[in-house]
């Protein structure tokens, strides 16, 4: 459920503006309802125009974040990714919040867009590879079912709190919803999958062990992985690094194959057939060298 929350604030975001829009426009004025609530204007002086520019930008935000999101939860993974995704869950409604011109607003719903059009991309790849194979279904509709429950309470929020000031709140509350994701997601563990095809295929299968209970079966899952469930040892490390410098000689006539020993020990590939590979391109310079002869 921590990993669908960034999908209820998304929508709740696309939502909030639409129950306070006469009371954040100054066309319609609350008498005695919190004119100046910490020294913020009551509302923003915005035309029609200029509102629906207000409202449209976070779709500006949500293309930037769902074509970064991608490359950010492959590189970095989907855990850091949602972390980073959080901040400016927490930052953008923040910002909305406590604006007092047109501009500031415009800052804090781009950033708003961006976390969301990130999420987009992130949560669902984050659930498909952590939920159990045969209840993928299930979680799928989970998303959509937090999805009506964003707007649901966006627009109650907007319902009792359109009135004066207290439309700042509405924006705020997506606010707290990020701080509450962000703290939540340190208890949720990075994508199996996303570790083992980093090069740490061991530490996946004691996490996807641990998500799933102790007597289940993950050899059809981690097949599915198609890695190797070993990591290199630092014997074989220290055996490729030996058969890299025992290639001295060779090394003078091919510049591109020098490689300090120290290097390819701490920094060798993990995959076992990655190192055979190696070995064999050797062996095969060893015995050109010799035909040479």
């Amino acid at each position: 459920m921590t990993a669908l929350r960034p999908l209820r604030i998304l929508t709740a975001s696309q939502a909030e503006l639409n129950a306070p829009q006469d009371v954040i426009t100054c066309e319609k004025k609350s008498v005695g309802a919190f004119a100046n609530l910490g020294g913020l204007p009551r509302c923003i002086q915005m035309n029609t125009g200029q509102f629906a520019a207000v409202s449209s930008i976070y779709t500006l935000g949500g293309l930037i974040g769902a074509l970064s999101g991608g490359p950010s939860c492959n590189k970095y993974g989907r855990l850091r990714s949602m972390h980073l995704i959080s901040l400016f869950f927490i930052v953008g409604p923040l910002v909305e919040s406590l604006a007092n011109n047109i501009g500031v607003l415009c800052v804090g719903r781009v950033l708003s867009g961006m976390g969301a059009g990130a999420a987009i991309v992130v949560v669902p790849i984050y659930i498909s590879e952590v939920a159990p194979p045969k209840k993928k279904g299930l979680f799928g509709a989970l998303t959509q079912t937090m999805i009506n429950t964003g707007i649901f309470v966006a627009q109650l929020l907007g319902y009792f709190l359109s009135r004066g000031n207290l439309w700042r709140i509405i924006l705020a509350a997506a606010s707290a919803f990020g701080l509450a994701q962000f703290l939540g997601l340190f208890l949720v563990p990075e994508s199996p999958k996303w570790l083992a095809e980093h090069g740490s295929p061991q530490q996946a299968r004691r996490i996807l062990q641990k998500i799933r209970g102790g007597q289940a079966d993950l050899d059809e899952e981690a097949k599915a992985w198609n890695i190797d469930s070993g990591e290199t040892d630092i014997g074989t490390r220290l055996w490729y690094a030996a058969a890299v410098h025992a290639n001295v000689a060779q090394r003078k006539k091919r510049p591109f194959l020098r490689v300090h020993p120290a290097a390819i020990l701490f920094r060798a590939p993990k995959q076992r057939r990655v190192v055979s590979a190696y070995c064999m391109l050797y062996s095969s310079l060893a015995t050109d060298q010799q035909s040479s002869r």
